[in-house]
């Protein structure tokens, strides 16, 4: 900066030297800097512009700010001397990281006027990297009482564009504009939650995808395997249809929210879908609850299990609609990014009630049952076999009584909730595919027996050749 001065000095020595009442203006442009000066009289009118040859950055000086008997003005636009300054983070202490944005310029009136202009000199500055809200004009205080560094005393900002700020101030020196390139909490948060949205987004896709080839395989190989008139048909395919028919709802139609009346039917079929699915899932569990711990045939309740898992998300989806349109209207039940239950009105609570009323029923059933398992004679005195034999039946039974769906009550804690609940809750439906059909026995054995029943009848079709 010193130097700096130091060339100023010899700029308004040499044009009061050579500047007079036949030559009023001196200015010259290089690659380092751009420089003007010029005598001033107030009988000449009101304000004294320059500008840099593309009229980016210049200033204004109001010839008020001048001596009765005429003043010179010397003013320097420095184009590469940022870069030579330390950020006002290192300067001032503070906790901010803020850089210089703008070239520097220098602005003096000889003789020197009062420590504060008689009206504010108006500079324009074209940012060298476009952008940034937080922004200030600054002065580099050298000589003032505080650190050494930029300081914005006697200045106001006023942001005119993206890529140009213009500063007002009443005093003389050298000027600039900062940016503050340290995000804030909230552009910071706003950021990450965008990030994790979009791989969420994927990573639900794809789970879903996968979810849907395994409901497809495991719906056709218990038709086609299994006793049909046996409960754990019913609960089984009543189930994985609900969770296919609930993924391809939400592949058709989630983003559909142009239209509204398309976007509520979405919506109001992704709800019953999901419900029913967990009404088929506290059936999976209170059918497991009586067969592992009060060997109790359930036969004859199939029918009244059908009745409740297709009769009563109904009544609930149905309940749903009527609160929102009496209330807000019809449109208000989705939200305005996707056609998903609003939570403006309150009704998500319906669903959110009924699905952590599930969850909490399945979760005790879920722990009796492990607890029952793991004390069978063979495992009692063994407490690694123990664990590793509860571990099995968590991994097992858990697809099917859905209670990693408990994770998404987490998911305001942390974003990893969020990904476990995705992750998991999505491929819900290739979880059941994989323990209870691939690695099902009695399926896998059905399976052998079609096989090797279809191999004899087609060779018996092919006739030997003569």
């Amino acid at each position: 900066m010193f130097s700096t001065l130091a060339l100023e000095d010899f700029l308004s020595r040499h044009s009061q030297a050579f500047l007079n009442t036949t030559v009023i203006n001196i200015s010259f442009s290089s690659e380092v800097a751009d420089v003007f000066a010029s005598r001033l009289h107030r009988d000449r009118g009101k304000k004294f512009r320059f500008a840099d040859p593309k009229n980016e950055n210049f200033v204004e000086i109001s010839y008020r700010n001048t001596d009765e008997n005429g003043s010179m003005v010397v003013g320097v636009m420095y184009k590469n001397l940022t870069e030579l300054f330390i950020s006002d983070k290192n300067t001032r202490g503070t906790n901010e990281t803020r850089v210089l944005n703008s070239i520097i310029m220098s602005v003096e009136i000889y003789p020197e006027p009062a420590d504060v202009l008689l009206e504010n000199i108006t500079l324009v500055f074209k940012h060298i990297k476009a952008g940034g809200k937080s922004r200030e004009c600054v002065f580099w205080d050298m000589f003032g009482d505080g650190p050494v560094g930029w300081s914005a005393q006697g200045c106001l900002t006023r942001i005119m564009s993206e890529s140009q700020t213009e500063c007002k101030c009443n005093h003389l020196t050298h000027f600039a504009v900062l940016m503050d390139i340290t995000e804030s909490k909230d552009e910071s948060n706003a950021r990450d939650t965008k990030e994790n949205d979009k791989i969420l987004t994927v990573l639900t896709h794809v789970g879903m995808a996968l979810s849907l080839a395994g409901v497809s395989i495991t719906i056709i190989s218990y038709i086609r395997l299994t006793d049909r008139q046996a409960p754990l048909f019913h609960s089984r395919v009543g189930l994985t249809s609900c969770i296919g028919a609930g993924h391809i709802v939400f592949f058709v139609g989630i983003d559909a929210i142009e239209n509204k009346a398309a976007c509520v039917t979405i919506a109001a079929l992704m709800q019953y879908f999901l419900m029913a699915a967990f009404c088929w899932m506290l059936v999976e569990g209170a059918y497991i609850y009586l067969f592992v711990i009060k060997v109790y045939n359930v036969n004859d309740k199939i029918c009244r299990f059908h009745g409740l898992c297709w009769g009563l998300p109904a009544v609930m989806v149905t309940a749903s609609l009527g609160v929102v349109a009496g209330k807000d209207g019809i449109e208000n039940y989705v939200s305005d990014q996707y056609c998903w239950i609003s939570s403006r009105n309150k009704v998500i609570w319906i669903f959110v009630s009924f699905v952590g009323l599930i969850e909490l029923i399945n979760m005790a059933i879920l722990a009796r049952v492990i607890k029952e398992i793991t004390t069978i004679q063979h495992v009692k005195d063994n407490q690694s076999e123990q664990i590793r034999v509860g571990v099995r039946a968590f991994l097992v039974l858990a697809p099917l009584l859905g209670v990693t769906w408990l994770i998404g009550f987490l998911s305001p804690l942390h974003i990893a909730f969020s990904y476990m609940f995705v992750i998991l809750n999505s491929t819900q439906g290739f979880s059941i595919f994989f323990f209870h059909c691939l690695r099902n026995s009695e399926i896998r054995e059905r399976f052998k027996r079609r096989l090797r029943q279809a191999r004899p009848s087609r060779l018996h079709k092919i006739k030997p050749q003569m």
